[in-house]
């Protein structure tokens, strides 16, 4: 495998600080053994922030056009500045290589590409559950069979209190295996000598696009039946962003991942009502033993109680 060249290592070393929730020089070294591995030029970022990882991608593959798209217009970690600042830093011709859509979510993506056109997408945005998983629905029907859509962060779920985040955690575990690869899988510890990194080496996976994605897009779907990361206010998933949703995986996937969806939003809507009609909801509930008598009814089978 190539090494990477001496101006990605000065740009990632001069501009990232273990601060940053940006990649470290053990993701890169990771993304790098992908990009020579495949050469992708259609490449998608999802969460810009502050436009390291979009830089570092563009100096990697100057034959390819790295599109990022952000929800936010500012960087999230200081107001003064905005989505993709670092960018700012290329040379004109690196520049050019980029573009980013700032204010827009993975949704918006298929506004800008076709089924089967996307060749390697990073994504390093929200990661409390299930902002991953909707991003990996939303951009899977437009992958291209044998290209590799990234996650970063997988370590999150580790943190304490409020700050932790299951989402990338939860699609690593429902990737199938034969799809799914690690950083020690791909990289020697050895390799990220010179570049700067945190403690940590095993804060990256990448899935593998099969040529059938139904039954990927089912497995991943299964996260939203999972209990969704907990909010300080609000809903983690606005009711607008949601509808979008629902309305794209009810054109784009198979039944089953709109159902899980619904499904999974029905039961955090629940946790979301105030006390009274939460209250109101269980009542109406009926009981766990009816609940099995009747799925055993259904099936044919009779209860032993």
């Amino acid at each position: 495998m190539p090494d990477i060249s001496p101006k990605v290592a000065e740009f990632l070393n001069t501009h990232w600080n273990p601060g940053m929730g940006a990649i470290d020089g053990h993701d890169l070294r990771f993304i790098h053994s992908i990009l020579c591995e495949t050469e992708p030029k259609a490449v998608v970022e999802i969460g810009c922030a502050s436009g390291v990882s979009t830089s570092l991608l563009a100096m990697m593959l100057p034959d390819a056009k790295v599109h990022s798209f952000d929800k936010g217009e500012r960087f999230y970690a200081d107001k003064t500045k905005e989505v993709g600042y670092l960018a700012k830093a290329l040379s004109p011709e690196g520049r050019a290589a980029i573009e980013i859509s700032s204010g827009c979510t993975s949704l918006n993506v298929q506004d800008h590409y076709e089924p089967n056109s996307i060749d390697f997408c990073f994504i390093d945005a929200a990661h409390k559950h299930p902002w991953p998983a909707i991003d990996t629905l939303a951009v899977l029907p437009l992958m291209k069979p044998g290209s590799y859509i990234v996650h970063h962060d997988l370590n999150m779920f580790r943190g304490k209190g409020m700050q932790y985040a299951t989402g990338p955690k939860a699609i690593f575990e429902l990737t199938p295996g034969n799809l799914r690869s690690t950083f020690a899988s791909r990289v020697d510890k050895s390799e990220t000598v010179g570049l700067k990194t945190r403690h940590i080496t095993n804060n990256i996976f990448a899935i593998r696009v099969p040529k059938h994605k139904a039954r990927l897009a089912e497995r991943i779907s299964e996260a939203f039946l999972l209990n969704w990361d907990p909010m300080r206010a609000g809903k983690l998933v606005p009711d607008e962003h949601a509808d979008e949703f629902q309305k794209f995986l009810d054109r784009t996937h198979n039944p089953i991942v709109g159902s899980n969806f619904r499904l999974g939003r029905a039961r955090m809507d629940i946790f979301a009502r105030p006390a009274r009609q939460k209250n109101k909801v269980v009542a109406k509930q009926p009981s766990a033993n009816g609940v099995i008598a009747k799925a055993m009814r259904i099936v044919g089978l009779r209860s032993s109680t």
